[in-house]
């Protein structure tokens, strides 16, 4: 069987099981259709991979644990008032994210984290950060949140200024605290990738860069 075709076999599967636990009617054929047209192809086969290789288990029907690192389980589905399945998108990219990378890395002495430490996926070598991976469900906004953070970067972090709601601000603090050595934003279209040079409590640059993984 084909990767995409473990994906799909499992989608069927999960989407089954949600709508049995919440009493939902079964999902048709124009929501699989919905899903296959928000999810491409190389991500779906991606999860697929990561499902065949261990990366990704499925618990309780419709939720999902990583092999290393993780927390959890995390579902793929929300409730609505339609009674109708939401899909958690987001879920299905960082899922195929760490699939992605957990392959990359293997044979190496690296270790993942999955919703680590308010980060989406983490790669660690002992006790070192190497890699802080934020994700989105699209690539579009990642430009402006990587020009938030240089914004933020080169004036200087003002603790003093309440965060909520403000992304930018968050991760700046969060890149400051951590001190990974790499950063990535990956969305469906793209990925942007840098090395953090954190000059000092308030100061930090992204430096456009390419994450050497497995090293």
């Amino acid at each position: 069987m084909s990767d995409l075709a473990v994906f799909d076999e499992h989608l069927r599967e999960w989407s089954y099981a949600a709508c049995a636990e919440w009493d939902y009617p079964p999902p048709d054929d124009q929501w699989s259709e919905m899903v296959h047209a928000r999810l491409p192809v190389g991500l779906r086969t991606e999860v697929g991979r990561g499902i065949s290789a261990g990366a990704i288990s499925t618990v309780e029907g419709h939720r999902f644990t990583v092999a290393e690192g993780g927390t959890g389980p995390h579902s793929w589905f929300s409730r609505s008032q339609s009674r109708r399945l939401v899909p958690n998108w987001e879920y299905f990219v960082q899922a195929a994210e760490y699939a992605r990378i957990r392959s990359l890395a293997s044979g190496s002495d690296l270790t993942l984290g999955f919703e680590d430490q308010r980060m989406d996926i983490s790669v660690r070598r002992g006790d070192d950060l190497l890699w802080y991976v934020e994700v989105k469900e699209t690539f579009h906004g990642l430009y402006e949140l990587a020009r938030g953070l240089d914004r933020i970067g080169a004036a200087g972090l003002d603790y003093n200024v309440d965060d909520r709601g403000n992304e930018p601000l968050q991760k700046a603090k969060l890149l400051v605290e951590l001190r990974p050595a790499y950063f990535s934003l990956v969305g469906i279209g793209g990925r942007l990738d840098f090395s953090i040079a954190v000059r000092d409590l308030h100061h930090f640059a992204l430096l456009p860069d390419l994450v050497p993984v497995g090293t």
